[in-house]
């Protein structure tokens, strides 16, 4: 299972927790799912599923954002944004390679 270039992943945290978590991995649009089954194996890979927890928007993952996008930049995909809003901090990461 692979994911095309250009998919886009969202990362938010308050702005608190950015360096202790908990890291929302938010929705893709994948039809079917929350987010792709692909950024959950990374996911999963990653992190034993005792970090991870099923949200209504997402992933919860219970650590710090720098420790999720490291995982998804080992799984080829970039930074190419980031902002704030309400209270969160927001990282948007898209697959370059």
């Amino acid at each position: 299972m692979s994911l095309p270039l250009g998919t886009t992943a969202t990362l938010s945290c308050d702005d608190s927790q950015e360096y202790t978590g908990p890291t929302l991995v938010h929705s893709t649009g994948v039809p079917g799912y929350r987010i792709s089954p692909y950024i959950i194996q990374i996911l999963q890979q990653a992190f034993s599923n005792d970090n991870l927890c099923d949200n209504e928007r997402g992933v919860e993952c219970f650590l710090a954002i720098g420790s999720v996008i490291e995982a998804l930049e080992n799984a080829g995909f970039e930074i190419t944004g980031d902002s704030n809003s309400g209270g969160r901090k927001i990282w948007h990461l898209t697959k370059t390679s």
